[in-house]
């Protein structure tokens, strides 16, 4: 991603003001990149434009098509739980990218839901009706607005804060994930810091210093701050574990608490218990490639899938819940896993 360091004449400016500049771009669209999460300094999201800058800071940035590359409706099969006249739930499938980005202009869900319905003036424009992501090989639900007061509600309900953290007023998001190895201890609460990585800017991942406060106050304490990354919180469960000949894989459910870019595929890494076919956060082994069965070595994409969540209807304020099975591939890979197991061909 596009990089550069704050210059002295811009030190204590806005992040807006230094990234309009730094681009170049103008300031409206350097404000929509902020807003988007698009914009980190040192490694760190930044979401609001007023924030300072420093010298030497480094800002990155991805970039969005230009404004008049506004997405367009594209006939595209859409898998719908649940619609009325203020949101969607809909069952997204792996493969499917959720908004235009560099790479996925077009065929994204995005354009599928301006085929489908009234959306364009919800939310960003880039991402109308987007209230929250899923990776693209993630497989599972999503919830959609309609309405720009069902975006701003449902938005409201994803901020981790006060109750809508422990889920009584906020959105409850449940995944199901296959593993490598036995999570320890079986079940548990993940509680770190995720940074964007120091070298691999693509990726996230749990910094080596996981202190919850910085302890000494001024300059270098905003520093160490800003490289430790946002709190995440990842609840876990396991539920089965099978038992191959060189390796164990585990049916694990995951609980978001937040919801940081790849929360649970970092996490999933961090406790030494990497998703199954995940390009990117798969930890090393302790077998080889070679040594995997070749249902777990060629699976295509992370073995995850959001199957439950849960929130509050934006108009009536009605609790509401809905759940999707394991798709085809992720159930054929758990029969494939219990027939190993119980033939001891693992």
């Amino acid at each position: 991603m596009p990089s550069f360091l704050v210059p002295p004449h811009l030190n204590r400016a806005r992040l807006d003001i230094a990234l309009s500049e730094g681009v170049p771009c103008s300031r409206s669209h350097a404000q929509h990149l902020i807003r988007q999460g698009l914009v980190f300094c040192n490694g760190q999201k930044i979401l609001k434009a007023k924030q300072s800058v420093f010298e030497s800071d480094e800002l990155i940035f991805e970039e969005l098509p230009s404004y008049s590359a506004l997405p367009q409706p594209v006939l595209l099969p859409l898998d719908i739980l649940f619609e009325d006249a203020s949101l969607i739930v809909l069952n997204k499938p792996a493969g499917l990218v959720v908004h235009p980005a560099p790479g996925h202009v077009s065929h994204t869900l995005v354009n599928a839901l301006l085929a489908h319905c009234e959306v364009r003036s919800v939310g960003d424009p880039f991402r109308p009706g987007i209230v929250h992501r899923l990776d693209k090989d993630t497989s599972g639900l999503l919830l959609i607005a309609k309405t720009p007061q069902a975006h701003a509600f449902l938005s409201e309900q994803f901020r981790p804060q006060s109750k809508r953290e422990s889920g009584e007023n906020g959105v409850q998001r449940t995944y199901v994930g296959f593993v490598y190895g036995i999570p320890r201890p079986a079940s548990g609460v993940l509680e770190t810091f995720i940074a964007r990585h120091a070298v691999k800017r693509k990726m996230m991942c749990v910094p080596r210093s996981n202190e919850t406060a910085p302890q000494n106050k001024g300059e270098n304490s905003r520093s160490r701050g800003r490289a430790r990354g946002r709190l995440a919180i990842t609840l876990y469960e396991t539920k089965k574990t099978w038992p191959l000949s060189k390796i164990a894989v585990s049916c694990v459910e995951f609980v978001l608490k937040t919801g940081r870019t790849h929360q649970i595929r970092v996490h999933s890494q961090f406790m030494k218990a990497p998703l199954i076919g995940d390009p990117v956060y798969t930890a090393p082994l302790n077998v080889g490639k070679e040594d995997l069965p070749e249902c777990l070595r060629t699976f295509p994409r992370q073995a995850l899938h959001a199957k439950k969540i849960r929130f509050l209807h934006p108009t009536t304020h009605e609790k509401m819940e809905f759940e999707a099975a394991l798709p085809d591939d992720l159930q054929r890979l758990r029969e494939q896993i219990e027939h190993l197991s119980q033939e001891g061909l693992g």
